[in-house]
């Protein structure tokens, strides 16, 4: 079984095309495609199910976002490898300009700055009337440099609140 969730979807980009037909391709029972696009509307057969929701959903005033590897700026980890071992997942984190910080020796400490599209999105948050309010740590995994040297870092968990 295969379900897929796809929005802000540009079929017209050849890559995300053959990704759209990988995904399809793996199905071998069921194949469920869940969208707010109308790319399939024409594809109606006998043996199709296609259901339109028309509920009414409130508008969200609470969101987690789990970044990941694309999310944080992955060379900002070199040297912190001390501090970084010293974390577990589930621990808190400071909520810094541009990234996220733990207290050492009674010292705030960054240990974590966003990517240029992360701080995009976050500012498009920030707009939209949501604040982070809180930040922790969902995973600690290794990364190797372009020099083949392994180097811990944190993908975080980010807590907004519509104000």
């Amino acid at each position: 079984n295969v379900y897929m969730l796809l929005s802000n979807y540009d079929i017209r980009n050849d890559d995300e095309k053959r990704k759209l037909y990988v995904g399809m391709t793996r199905a071998k029972n069921k194949l469920s495609i869940h969208t707010t696009l109308n790319i399939f509307k024409k594809y109606i057969f006998d043996d199709v199910y296609y259901k339109v929701d028309t509920n009414r959903y409130d508008e969200l005033d609470e969101l987690i976002v789990r970044l990941t590897h694309k999310d944080v700026n992955l060379g900002y980890f070199n040297g912190k490898k001390n501090i970084i071992f010293s974390l577990r997942s589930g621990e808190k984190l400071l909520i810094l300009d541009g990234g996220l910080g733990v207290e050492v020796n009674n010292r705030v400490t960054k240990v974590l700055s966003y990517s240029k599209n992360m701080k995009l999105e976050i500012d498009k948050l920030l707009k939209n009337g949501f604040k982070i309010y809180d930040g922790d740590i969902q995973f600690i995994l290794a990364w190797k440099n372009d020099d083949n040297i392994e180097i811990p870092i944190i993908l975080p968990n980010l807590y907004f609140k519509k104000y």
